[in-house]
């Protein structure tokens, strides 16, 4: 194989291996690790969007359970909550105690670190269903704690004993505490623990703010809604100027009712002042059940002057002995005053009754005794809206509540990833694009040394053939030339054809050494200082003869650069142009123009003869010769009028 062959082959290679890296590369860019955490991106941000929307409440009725402070984090604390009615519990959840930081953000306060929950039977037996007491409980934000009961069975209660409490975040006396807002305990949708007896042996009770009780009061700081503040619930129930509203429910058939919920009309929905939370809320409750609309048996299942002292903007949840009836009657009393205006005014937005988790109110509009109410107050008692928006399940609620959280925590950690993998993809197109100009630099000296290499072994090459052709052929030649010269003298008298086949074979002998001379000199370099295009001068004298001839070189440099393939090329075009000329065309004057032009070089040869016949036109060796030279050639010739031949190349 050639070097010159090897050489295409080589950077066929180099050039096929970028080729191959660039459309890897591209091919590779749509899966980058960017794109796949946008993709996840993505993906979490349309799960979130069909997620509750949520808000704090501000103003919690109770803020829930706090054990006595201590000096280490090690305990033995129990909590016990003990159920009226056993019931096959599937989801414990626990809601976390808060606190605002300096930074006014709500973080977690002293929820155990270490803890099990033992599930109770109704013999007196146990098992642990939650058990984190051999590591810590990774609690990571003020969300619902899920904790799934794999086997459901009959439980008549749940103990919660804390093995190692958490560190005191806040000024409040104690090192070390444990605090949780509220306990739910599902069956279902039901939940079991509402409003049950709860003891412990470790209690730091503040009003009836931080109680045991206060554990499963239903209260925390959220609240079961999907918030939706721009199209809210218009019309709740207001009346102004009564001490007493007394409100009846049809159901329209009998139901097994053992849970009572009041909304309060959220005033500060959209201004966020907590103050008028409860305002117009009644603190005096009674609830009377019948199953004959006109109450001659009715029952009271409930009945308290005041509820609390204080009321919040959480639903009040009322977990009562479940009593199968089919009217109820509820009466408001004792309604908070409205500081602002002087005017005590009822404000309540929704209503509503349960069944073991399942809502049996839906829809059934109340008639109202003493006052006259427009009918779509009533209606809106039971319709699900509330200002904030549509009420939702508890139990999906709470679900929705932890994923939200979870998807949202995971969206800060994945745009601070993308943020940092953007930087660090940047830096490295940087590097790939300083790399890919190294790889490019290197290649051209590797091409050039390449071809340097090539030139030199080929310029050894044409020394070594110039240097045989002028010690062997050329000595050869010129003993041919000596050798007729002797012969002849042999010859006394010879005759006149004789002497012509003599000087013939003289002259064609002189006119091969002087050819020879040329190819050396071709094959040769320059290091005799003779340029190509002053050779081409000698070479044109002694083609053309008598005949007059004129050369034009606009830019000797540009042909005396060609390398010696295309020299000889075109050495050879311009001999055979010419010699088609001096054959043929009978011309007195001849021309020749070498150009440089735009994109390339052009070469003319002109005559003032008349013209090449068309059965004589040199044509296929004269573009053989343009081929080699990856050229254009042109030949124009009319009788009478000469002939041009231009060659571009």
């Amino acid at each position: 194989m050639s070097g010159r062959s090897k050489l295409h082959k080589n950077s066929n290679c180099l050039f096929l291996g970028l080729l191959i890296l660039q459309i890897g590369s591209a091919r590779a860019q749509p899966f980058s690790q960017s794109q796949i955490i946008q993709s996840e991106i993505k993906q979490l941000r349309t799960e979130l969007q069909q997620l509750p929307q949520t808000s704090l409440n501000l103003t919690p009725w109770t803020l829930g359970y706090r054990s006595d402070p201590s000096d280490t984090p090690e305990s033995d604390i129990e909590i016990i909550v003990q159920f009226q009615q056993s019931a096959p519990v599937d989801l414990i959840v626990l809601m976390p105690s808060s606190y605002t930081d300096d930074g006014q953000e709500l973080k977690v306060y002293c929820f155990p670190e270490r803890f099990m929950i033992e599930r109770l039977y109704p013999d007196g037996t146990s098992d642990i269903v939650v058990d984190y007491r051999d590591q810590d409980y990774p609690i990571r934000g003020i969300e619902p704690q899920l904790f799934s009961i794999p086997e459901p069975k009959p439980t008549s209660g749940l103990r919660l004993t804390v093995t190692r409490m958490a560190e005191n975040p806040t000024w409040v006396l104690g090192a070390y505490r444990t605090s949780i807002s509220e306990l739910f305990a599902f069956a279902g949708n039901w939940n079991v623990a509402l409003n049950q007896q709860v003891s412990s042996n470790s209690t730091s009770t503040y009003s009836y703010i931080w109680t045991p009780a206060a554990l499963v009061d239903g209260f925390s700081l959220f609240s079961p809604v999907n918030r939706d503040p721009k199209n809210p619930n218009l019309i709740p129930l207001r009346i102004r100027n009564v001490d007493t509203v007394e409100l009846t429910f049809d159901l329209a058939r009998e139901s097994p009712i053992d849970e009572y919920r009041f909304w309060p009309l959220l005033h500060d929905l959209q201004f966020n002042y907590p103050p008028t939370s409860g305002i117009g809320f009644p603190r005096g409750l009674k609830i009377e059940v019948a199953d004959q609309a006109d109450f001659n048996d009715s029952r009271t299942v409930f009945d308290n002057d005041m509820i609390y002292p204080a009321t919040g903007s959480n639903p009040l949840m009322l977990s009562t002995q479940p009593v199968t009836t089919r009217y109820v009657k509820v009466t408001l009393s004792n309604i908070v005053h409205d500081y602002r205006t002087g005017i005590t005014e009822l404000a309540i937005d929704e209503i509503q009754f349960f069944s073991r988790g399942t809502l049996v109110s839906q829809s059934v509009i109340p008639r109202i005794s003493g006052t006259a109410v427009p009918e779509a107050e009533l209606k809106a008692l039971t319709d699900g809206q509330t200002t904030e928006g549509e009420i939702l399940a508890f139990r999906p609620w709470l679900i929705d509540l932890s994923r939200r959280a979870e998807i949202t925590r995971k969206l800060d950690t994945l745009e601070r990833e993308l943020e940092l993998t953007r930087s660090v993809e940047k830096e490295r197109l940087k590097y790939l694009a300083m790399l890919a100009i190294g790889l490019a630099i290197i290649l051209g000296l590797m091409i050039w040394l390449a071809i340097l290499m090539s030139e030199r072994r080929w310029n050894r090459i044409r020394e070594r053939i110039a240097c045989d052709i002028h010690d062997d052929l050329g000595a050869n030649i010129i003993s041919i030339a000596h050798s007729i010269e002797l012969l002849e003298h042999c010859f006394k008298n010879p005759s006149a054809r004789e002497n012509r086949i003599l000087q013939n074979a003289m002259k064609t002998a002189h006119q091969t050494a002087r050819d020879t001379r040329q190819i050396v000199h071709l094959l040769e370099r320059n290091e005799d200082g003779i340029l190509w295009t002053d050779h081409l001068h000698g070479m044109i004298e002694n083609l053309v003869g008598e005949k007059t001839y004129a050369v034009q070189l606009d830019e000797k440099q540009a042909f005396n650069r060609l390398n010696s393939a295309h020299r000889w090329d075109l050495q050879l075009f311009i001999k055979e142009a010419i010699n088609n000329v001096i054959k043929h065309a009978e011309a007195r004057h001849v021309t020749v123009l070498l150009q440089k032009r735009k994109g390339g070089l052009r070469v003319m040869i002109e005559d003032d003869g008349q013209g090449i016949p068309e059965t004589k036109r040199p044509v296929r060796h004269l573009q053989r010769r343009a081929e080699n030279l990856k050229g254009n050639l042109q030949l124009k010739t009319a009788p009478g009028r000469g002939t041009r031949i231009i060659l571009d190349f």
